[in-house]
């Protein structure tokens, strides 16, 4: 579990990515992908953390909560993991705080 950014000179590309192992190697479960085009004054900024992982719905399998900072305000996501399809959802999305 991480997050990768990459800066250019026109934008900030940040990927917020989990991987799962299978076997050997390991597969992308999560990838969310925010894309900063306003370099100078970060309107347009998005810059998702982890916070914490728990069984939130009680059926066994960890959901993970992340935060995501804003230009003026910051939200939260719950992301719940797809049994199924191996890849992870955002079950919610809620704002948080800012001016």
């Amino acid at each position: 579990m991480g997050r990768f950014d990459v800066v250019s000179k026109q934008a900030i590309h940040r990927l917020f990515a989990i991987a799962e192992q299978e076997g050997q190697t390991y597969r992308l479960t999560l990838t969310n992908l925010e894309i900063q085009h306003d370099i100078e004054d970060g309107t347009d900024k998005t810059e998702r953390e982890y916070v914490d992982q728990l069984d939130i719905n009680n059926d066994g399998v960890d959901e993970v909560l992340t935060s995501a900072s804003h230009y003026e305000d910051w939200s939260f996501a719950v992301w719940e993991f797809n049994a199924n399809h191996k890849t992870w959802k955002k079950k919610h999305d809620g704002s948080g705080g800012g001016c």
